[in-house]
């Protein structure tokens, strides 16, 4: 018999049969999104959504756990360190200006590497910067001023020395001072430049005996550093074009003043309050 007598048989098409399959693979579909949802939600009965998770644990080796001999010692140094800063600061020895601003790096250093530059031991610095301006020589405190701007200083004592005013001047510009570069007398025979790190000046005519000896028949030229004595020479000469009468003249550093109907000259370190006078009769330092 042919296919289409069978089909007739049974009452079933092609078109039936196609219909057929199609359903089938509908309901194994959805008999499987069934399962899946049912497996899915049993799982999740089971977790529960505050179950801890499993934490990862991470096993330590040697170099990561510090001894605590290690530990200790490093405190011991810091208290070291700092108790030579306590010491500086009760009593200063002012006798090796590299000794104090190592031993100030140290204690600072310290700290940075440890719990790290807090407001009290910025302040013992301070402390031991000011007892150290009030109590050793204005030489000592001048070249410790310098040796704290130098960089084998720890940039933290540094910025302490520049941003606190430990330094006291000895001896200020008088009132009324003018700031000024240079200037020369009324009388044109004293000139003087006032620099950063030096005030010279040169006088043309004098009757006194100048330094060195050699000197004579030269222009005497007389240098006041910020720390240090005062140098006399004839090496070099001062020339200026601003001239001044009676008064007080600075820069930062130094100061001077004109007196005597403009005819006598003293200049000086601000820091130390050494320098020099002079005028065509005498000179002298002080």
């Amino acid at each position: 018999m042919s296919d289409n007598g069978d089909n007739d048989r049974y009452g079933l098409t092609k078109s039936m049969k196609a219909m057929l399959i199609v359903i089938g693979i509908l309901l194994a579909i959805l008999v499987f999104l069934v399962w899946t949802f049912i497996i899915q939600t049993s799982q999740a009965a089971v977790s529960g959504p505050d179950r801890p998770q499993p934490t990862e644990v991470k096993t330590l080796s040697p170099d990561d756990i510090e001894p605590p001999e290690a530990k200790e010692t490093e405190d011991a140094s810091l208290k070291q360190a700092h108790d030579k800063v306590a010491a500086m600061a009760a009593n200063p020895g002012c006798a090796d200006v590299a000794a104090d601003a190592a031993t100030m790096s140290e204690f600072l250093e310290r700290r940075e590497a440890g719990a790290g530059v807090d407001e009290t031991s910025t302040q013992l610095v301070i402390d031991a910067l000011q007892r150290i301006n009030s109590t050793c020589d204005r030489d000592y405190v001048g070249t410790l001023k310098d040796q704290l701007a130098s960089p084998s200083t720890a940039p933290a004592l540094t910025a302490i020395a520049v941003e606190n005013e430990w330094v006291t001047p000895a001896r200020p510009p008088g009132k009324g001072s003018i700031p000024v570069s240079d200037f020369t007398t009324n009388n044109k025979n004293i000139h003087c430049a006032l620099e950063t790190e030096r005030v010279a000046c040169t006088v043309f005519d004098y009757s006194y005996p100048p330094t060195p000896p050699s000197c004579a028949s030269f222009p005497q030229t007389f240098v006041t550093r910020e720390t240090g004595a005062t140098e006399r020479n004839c090496d070099f000469r001062i020339q200026s074009g601003r001239d001044v009468g009676n008064g007080f003249f600075h820069n930062d550093t130094f100061a001077c003043q004109v007196r005597s109907e403009a005819r006598l000259v003293e200049c000086w370190s601000q820091l130390t309050g050494h320098g020099f006078r002079t005028h065509a009769g005498e000179s002298g330092v002080f």
